[in-house]
Parts: C-alpha cells; sequence; structure tokens
C-alpha cells in the first residue's frame, strides 16, 4: 500500500549531449513515499559508482527499516522522521566512502543528493550539494533546497551580490557532497504538505539550462501528467546545449 498522501511520481534521468556517461542516478518508492535524485563527480567512473551507491543504499535502507509494505510514521514524531532521513544519508556517505577505500581509482568519488519522504501529512526535505527539491504550490514554484556551493557561501558572507553569484565561476565548486572527507552536512526540513503540492527534484544539468521561471511555466502546463512534464524538462535542457546529464523526479501529492 503506497503512501496515503501520494498521488503520483515518475522519472527520468538522461546523458543529454555532451557527455560520454550518466553520472546521475535517480530511484522512488511510491509505497514508501520516497524519492531522490543524486549527480555523481569523480573520474574513472567514480561519479556513477557514487550516485547509484547512494541511491541503492538510501532506497534499501529505508525498505529495511519500515519493511516493502509499510508506510512511513504518520507524522507523529517529526524529530524521529528527520532523525531517520538523516541515517539514510549518512549510510550512503560511509558507503561511498567505503567504496573508495577499496578500489583506489574510485578514490575521491562523490555525489550530490536531493531527497524527499513523505511522512503522513509533512514531507521530509534533504540535500547534499546542488541537486535541488522545488515545491510548486498554488502556482507558485519555491525551491526549498540551498545549493552548497562557493558562490552560495560567499554571497551569503557579502561577498558576492546575487547576480554575481549566479554568473560566477564557483557556482559549480561544491562544497558539501557525499563522499568528501571531513565532515558530512546535511540540510534537512520537514515541511507540511498541502494538498495538490507538487515536488520536483533535479541534477543541476537541469537547473543550469532552464530559469525557475521557465519551470514554473512547464510544472504548471503539465501537472497532470508528470510523465509528460518529466520528459518536456529533459528536452528543453538538451535543447539549451545538454551540457550535463539531467534528471528530473516529480510527485504530486493526493
Amino acid at each position: 500500500m503506497r503512501s496515503r498522501r501520494l498521488r503520483d511520481i515518475t522519472g527520468l534521468t538522461d546523458i543529454g549531449r555532451r557527455r560520454r556517461d550518466n553520472e546521475d542516478a535517480i530511484a522512488w518508492d511510491a509505497q514508501l513515499g520516497l524519492a531522490l535524485v543524486a549527480d555523481g563527480v569523480g573520474g574513472n567512473n567514480g561519479g556513477k559508482v557514487a550516485s547509484s551507491t547512494a541511491a541503492r543504499s538510501i532506497k534499501g535502507d529505508l525498505q529495511l527499516a519500515l519493511g516493502a509494505s509499510a508506510q512511513p510514521a504518520e507524522g507523529d514524531d517529526p524529530k524521529a522522521d528527520v532523525s531517520m532521513v538523516l541515517e539514510l544519508v549518512r549510510r550512503a556517505h560511509q558507503r561511498i566512502l567505503a567504496a573508495g577505500a577499496r578500489e583506489p581509482k574510485l578514490r575521491g568519488m562523490g555525489a550530490t543528493l536531493a531527497l524527499t519522504l513523505l511522512t503522513g501529512d509533512a514531507v521530509v526535505v534533504a540535500n547534499v550539494g546542488d541537486s535541488r527539491v522545488y515545491r510548486l504550490r498554488q502556482g507558485n514554484l519555491e525551491q526549498l533546497t540551498q545549493d552548497h556551493v562557493l558562490a552560495t557561501e560567499l554571497r551569503e558572507r557579502g561577498e558576492l551580490t546575487e547576480a554575481q553569484a549566479r554568473g560566477s565561476a564557483h557556482a559549480s565548486t561544491l562544497t558539501r557532497a557525499l563522499g568528501m572527507t571531513g565532515e558530512l552536512k546535511v540540510s534537512v526540513e520537514r515541511h507540511p504538505v498541502e494538498q495538490e503540492d507538487l515536488y520536483l527534484l533535479c541534477s543541476d544539468g537541469l537547473t543550469r539550462a532552464v530559469s525557475d521561471e521557465e519551470l514554473s511555466t512547464l510544472l504548471a502546463g503539465y501537472a497532470g501528467d508528470l510523465r509528460e512534464a518529466a520528459q518536456q524538462a529533459v528536452a528543453l535542457a538538451n535543447r539549451r546545449g545538454g551540457r550535463d546529464n539531467v534528471s528530473v523526479v516529480l510527485l504530486s501529492v493526493a
């Protein structure tokens, strides 16, 4: 039995037009209300290994924790919801580090992550890096995550303006990623859900090619057909040059 708040969920990942490999990974579990996008970083195929490791780890651990036929807690323990997501991400991080330690050619690999978990009347949103989660509510698109890149930190310190940060060479310099050495810092929040909410999870291959305004218009136009919305979003990024892999997962709330 799937999460009672989940109406529909779908995803699509594409290699783009410039890359030789797709280092993105997507996953979801309609029964448990889970969705995620991971974007791999690292040479020698490491990015692909890191993102797929993250996706398998989080989905598999959640299924074991809650049971394949169970539902997440009905939102009566917000701290437990957040703690569970943090633990899922921490385990994925540790598995990426362990894989890199076993295989010298994979050392230094990592992945960004955007994750949502519907828990009763709320959604837990987590991210590491610059993969994003958006919410479309009553026609208004809002980014629920913050990019963990150097340009964002410089903007917050007042060293760059908003416009300068967007155009900065540091806009793609990650300050956080799964598999990165040092302390793992995960941004996680719990948001109430409302009827007809639509959530978009995506890699930066989409957001570097398509503006928030364009995403808002696209999602509003195809809100009743998530598969078509995903296809249209990927196609638009590819028409803009397809410089990177592009991945989207869309889910709507009943």
